[in-house]
């Protein structure tokens, strides 16, 4: 499965289309996708983002730059470009984008149920969740299910395939790469070490919890059925 990330991936497809009206140079340049500025119109007088594959303008390199040494960069929901709706979130076909913000809220708010292994409520939708750990050279999985019906071989490939996928990006290489990950392109939460991301695919909502610390679960990943399925 191919699993994009909001807004990286989107600002990085943005920017192959900018790019084609440097040609050599460009007499009308695009904006910077990072501040809004007008670009140089000599492409390699702007600068690579450090943060995802695209140009932006000399001045906003030099302020990646800075703002990486005293480490505070800007996350890329910052940028001009998705502040201003220039980029949106486009679902590969089959596959699934991670993102900030959560558009099945209605799951959360709904009917809940309690699980086999455990007394606390949760979404009546939820059908189980995989925690994941990093030890400092693998990553270590456990699947926790919260239906007793079976799910069919289907709906247990699709799970399987996300998650697969989701662990082989290059951001789950190590717990270094995820506090990267989280802090550029996940939702904080209160507690500064844990993220939130949202995705769906074609019959599940899912809601990852992300931790980067090191010495506790790092990854929840919880999956519900979506609103056009229901289990007996």
């Amino acid at each position: 499965m191919r699993i994009e990330v909001f807004p990286k991936t989107a600002l990085e497809k943005k920017w192959a289309v900018d790019k084609t009206l440097f040609d050599p140079d460009a007499v009308h340049p695009p904006v910077c996708l990072r501040c809004g500025a007008s670009m140089h119109g000599r492409l390699a007088e702007n600068a690579l983002s450090r943060h995802c594959n695209a140009m932006i303008c000399s001045k906003c390199g030099t302020d990646e730059a800075m703002r990486d040494y005293g480490c505070a960069s800007l996350p890329l929901t910052g940028w001009y470009a998705v502040k201003q709706g220039l980029v949106q979130p486009d679902q590969p076909e089959g596959g699934a984008v991670l993102r900030q913000d959560c558009v099945f809220q209605h799951v959360f708010d709904g009917p809940k149920k309690t699980t086999p292994l455990s007394s606390w409520p949760v979404p009546e939708s939820k059908v189980l969740h995989l925690r994941a750990d990093y030890d400092g050279h693998k990553w270590w999985r456990t699947w926790h299910p919260c239906h007793d019906a079976p799910l069919g071989d289907d709906l247990c490939a699709e799970i399987n395939d996300f998650s697969d996928s989701l662990m082989k990006l290059p951001e789950f290489e190590n717990l270094e790469t995820l506090k990267f990950f989280c802090k550029e392109n996940a939702a904080p939460t209160s507690e500064r070490t844990e993220f939130n991301l949202y995705s769906e695919t074609n019959h599940f909502y899912v809601w990852l919890r992300l931790i980067s610390r090191a010495g506790d679960y790092n990854l929840y990943c919880s999956f519900y059925l979506n609103d056009q399925l229901k289990l007996d």
